[in-house]
């Protein structure tokens, strides 16, 4: 049997300082590998961001080609203090919410590297006419499925309930529409 595991921690410290068993450290300890952070790694994200963005359009039936070169930009300024998981749930968080064929800076969510040094957001052509910034606004922290569900009927809304529209606009096929309305108990 192997056994896989990771730790965020120095377990040899954790071992000196009698907050983790040392036989089990020695059990354990057969292959170490060191993996720097993400902010260490910044050659990595523009392939790491690729990939969760090939993944996720390709889960949520959406065609997106990639990123705008604002948002690969703001993607490397980022620290990343929540590693690579934080990269794969902002992708996915934007390509919910992008209704283009790139995802732009606005639908990254990474406080504080959207402002302009005019202290704005620059306009998004991508949502534009489909979900303002008042509408984003309160999904900062919301789960996924919630964030998906209220950009779903924003774009109803504005599309004035065309279906066949907010598909369009959505980026996916009206079934894909109609089983994400059932899904969420709007149908």
């Amino acid at each position: 049997m192997r056994i896989l595991a990771a730790t965020n921690r120095d377990l040899k410290k954790e071992v000196e300082a009698g907050r983790f068993r040392e036989d089990l450290y020695y059990r354990l300890n057969v292959v170490s590998l060191t993996v720097p952070p993400l902010r260490d790694r910044v050659q990595d994200i523009p392939l790491l961001a690729q990939h969760f963005l090939t993944r996720f359009a390709e889960k949520n039936r959406k065609r997106i080609k990639g990123f705008t070169p604002a948002a690969m930009d703001q993607l490397l300024r980022c620290p990343w203090p929540g590693n690579v998981r934080e990269l794969e749930n902002a992708v996915e968080r934007a390509v919910i919410l992008s209704v283009g064929e790139y995802v732009t800076e606005r639908e990254l969510p990474l406080a504080g590297l959207r402002d302009t040094a005019a202290g704005h957001a620059a306009p998004s052509p991508g949502l534009a006419g489909t979900v303002g910034p008042s509408d984003l606004a309160g999904l900062a922290g919301m789960p996924l499925d919630d964030v998906e569900r209220e950009v779903i009927l924003a774009t109803l809304r504005d599309t004035g309930g065309n279906k066949s529209e907010a598909a369009r606009v959505l980026g996916i096929t009206r079934a894909t529409l109609h089983k994400k309305l059932k899904k969420y108990g709007e149908e």
